[in-house]
């Protein structure tokens, strides 16, 4: 099923990209009047930026590059801190909510960070939600479609604040009119987690 679902949303997620792709652009003048001095400095900026635009074997090269490494530091990343884990005597699932859990994202959220600094709000957010659906749909129906995955000792506070993230930035980024995750949205998504942080420690160390 989640396989399935993982599909579905694949084939709608190409579906709109073409579409959107063939979408016809106005071409409609504009006089000079019209148009705001600052609008025109954009539209000079992004002209010169796509002028710098690499070449696609260039690009592609970057991308198979990052994926590569990032997928090898993330590995000893999760390594080392499991075994460090392990030796401190914290559960397994305590290790994959928390170490794991952050290790595995750091590459998520170097290239959010790097979209943002960019001026790329779109990837940054994309990037997040993408992974997630990933994660969600396809890594726990593979692996469990191969072998039957038990859930262990995760609670309903572990899979309630996985529910209230998304209903968060469901409500933050499309809910809402202005369809911007302002700094005190974002302040909140942020002290939600720090919260659940707290809770898995207070709760490992009683």
């Amino acid at each position: 099923m989640l396989l399935s679902l993982f599909v579905i949303f694949m084939c709608y997620t190409m579906e709109m990209a073409r579409s959107h792709s063939t979408k016809p652009i106005s071409t409609r003048p504009k006089t000079a009047a019209a148009i705001p001095h600052h609008s025109v400095e954009k539209a000079e900026a992004t002209e010169a930026d796509n002028t710098r635009r690499m070449k696609p074997w260039v690009a592609a090269v970057c991308i198979v590059g990052g994926l590569a490494a990032l997928v090898f530091g993330g590995q000893w990343l999760v390594d080392g801190a499991s075994g460090l884990a392990c030796r401190l005597g914290m559960s397994e699932a305590l290790i994959g909510l928390t170490i794991v859990g952050i290790g595995s994202s750091i590459p998520d959220l170097s290239t959010s960070v790097i979209a943002a600094i960019k001026k790329q709000p779109q990837i940054a957010i994309g990037n997040v939600v993408g992974a997630c659906i990933f994660n969600v749909f396809f890594i726990i129906g593979l692996c469990s479609t191969v072998k039957p995955l038990n859930a262990g000792s995760l609670t309903f506070v572990d899979f309630g604040t996985l529910v209230l993230g998304s209903l968060l930035v469901l409500l933050f980024g499309d809910v809402i009119v202005k369809r911007t995750i302002t700094r005190l949205q974002g302040a909140i998504l942020a002290g939600v987690y720090v919260a659940y942080m707290v809770y898995l420690v207070v709760n490992a160390a009683s």
